[in-house]
């Protein structure tokens, strides 16, 4: 029944869970590669990024006055269902970022900032045999970070190659 359980919170939650999904791979002790562009992204609350599901003013004014922005706040709230949605994004990023921020799940990224990149590097390295591979193209702000000092000790621990790219063309 827990594993029924498992699975339908995953589905509703819309998140990946690496030890049922990949039951088989970790039996044989974890993956031999991994390739990957994680999200360079921290899960921080932006009021009007939720706002700006229901109505796109949100995200496209210019500097907007205080009052201009009560008034539409006040406005979209009042539309039946944008409420419960506002609550439910907060409540969300919130357990996620509580979650990232967990030491006792991810130990290398204590003391820094959540961001997806750093989580995602350290769950690879997890996931991974003990001769297994990973390439991933993220920043490399763990490199010079003073907080970072377990990721970026552990990270040159298992780096084989480096590359930097600045795209100039944009």
């Amino acid at each position: 029944p827990w594993l029924h359980t498992v699975r339908q919170v995953a589905d509703e939650q819309g998140f990946l869970h690496w030890d049922l999904d990949f039951a088989a791979v970790f039996a044989r002790g974890g993956f031999d590669l991994q390739v990957g562009n994680p999200p360079w992204v921290r899960p921080d609350n932006k009021l009007d990024d939720l706002y700006a599901e229901h109505d796109p003013w949100f995200a496209l004014a210019h500097k907007p006055t205080r009052e201009e922005h009560s008034l539409h706040s006040r406005v979209v709230l009042a539309v039946e269902g944008v409420r419960s949605s506002i609550i439910s994004g907060v409540t969300e990023t919130v357990a996620v970022a509580e979650s990232l921020g967990s030491t006792s799940l991810y130990p290398f990224l204590e003391g820094q900032r959540t961001d997806l990149y750093r989580n995602f590097i350290e769950q690879t390295w997890r996931n991974s045999t003990r001769d297994g591979v990973v390439t991933l193209v993220h920043p490399e702000t763990h490199f010079t970070e003073k907080a970072a000092v377990k990721l970026r000790s552990s990270a040159y621990l298992r780096l084989r190659r480096h590359w930097q790219f600045i795209n100039e063309l944009r």
